[in-house]
């Protein structure tokens, strides 16, 4: 279950906290670096320590291991991967305490919206803007590429 009329771009602003349950993950990763960057809070939950958790906390965004309802610590937002499940306590706190949830596939375009209009608001516009907001369309795949290519695999 989750939030269909949620409005992304209200809540892609900086200052706004954001809560990624599977925040390991070669997708989410990514995402909390972009999201970091455009001056949100981030934080994330995740099964296991690795190296992509030592990563993201290295950045400076805060990782729980394991999932749980007191994870969410009063997040604006959370953005959930394919593989949490309904019954997740995360998500099952975030719908009950009425906390807009949403699974990063269904973003993807909104998303690259709100990083757009916020990469042109906080540049001031003009040609640079333009410069960045097609380099922003490219950063996660590489981001996501770079991670991929730091891994091995048996």
């Amino acid at each position: 279950m989750m939030h269909s009329s949620v409005d992304i771009k209200s809540l892609m602003v900086p200052g706004k906290c954001v809560h990624l349950s599977g925040i390991g993950g070669v997708s989410m990763c990514p995402l909390a670096e972009v999201l970091a960057g455009m001056g949100m809070k981030v934080q994330g939950s995740d099964m296991n320590d690795s190296d992509t958790v030592r990563h993201l906390r290295s950045q400076g965004i805060s990782v729980a291991i394991g999932h749980s309802a007191e994870n969410l610590k009063d997040c604006d937002l959370v953005i959930r991967t394919a593989a949490i499940h309904d019954e997740n306590p995360e998500i099952v706190a975030a719908i009950s305490g009425s906390i807009n949830c949403v699974m990063d596939t269904s973003l993807n375009a909104e998303l690259l919206a709100a990083i757009t209009a916020a990469v042109v608001h906080h540049s001031g516009g003009g040609v640079h803007a333009v410069k960045i907001k097609h380099s922003s369309n490219a950063w996660p795949l590489s981001g996501r590429q770079k991670l991929m290519d730091s891994r091995q695999f048996a």
